[in-house]
């Protein structure tokens, strides 16, 4: 398992090339990906008081542990007039995305960062899973979660009357 984590945050690192990480209080950096059902999906169309990007892989445990432990509870907790979770996928290919979605019944938005890795960039991804918080303002509430601490961030902000 530790070689596997080694060897996914050497590829990454390879793909986020010196990038300045975004931190709470920036304006979460935009982006026009395609989505699941092929539209093209734009960060500042989507509607919800709060936007948990999930940063994941299909061959990443950590990943589909959180989706079926977290992400999944949370998705149904909450409107999606309230959370909206949009999936930010560091699969290789296309077919590889889509069979993992499938596999893990994943309800929400998402989308593929295609061959160049632009989301990866503009967030700096160094490791996955990584989950950033983004409020109806299109500012960044929370950065690099820790899976642990992810439901009770989500909880936490809806408490404080958001």
């Amino acid at each position: 398992m530790r070689i596997l984590l080694a060897i996914a945050l050497l590829f990454l690192a390879g793909h986020s090339q010196a990038q300045t990480k975004p931190k709470v209080g920036d304006l979460a950096p935009g982006f026009q990906q395609v989505a699941a059902d092929g539209s093209m999906l734009e960060l500042s169309s989507i509607k919800g008081d709060l936007i948990l990007l999930d940063f994941w892989a299909g061959w990443c445990k950590p990943c589909l542990h959180t989706i079926e432990t977290i992400l999944n509870p949370l998705y149904s907790k909450y409107s999606r007039e309230q959370l909206q979770i949009v999936g930010v996928s560091y699969d290789k290919s296309a077919d590889k995305w889509e069979k993992s979605m499938a596999k893990f019944n994943v309800p929400w938005l998402h989308v593929y960062d295609a061959d160049d890795y632009d989301l990866y960039k503009k967030y700096a991804i160094e490791v996955l899973p990584t989950y950033y918080l983004v409020d109806s303002k299109g500012k960044i509430v929370a950065a690099n979660v820790p899976s642990a601490d992810l439901a009770k961030t989500v909880d936490d902000y809806f408490a404080k009357g958001k």
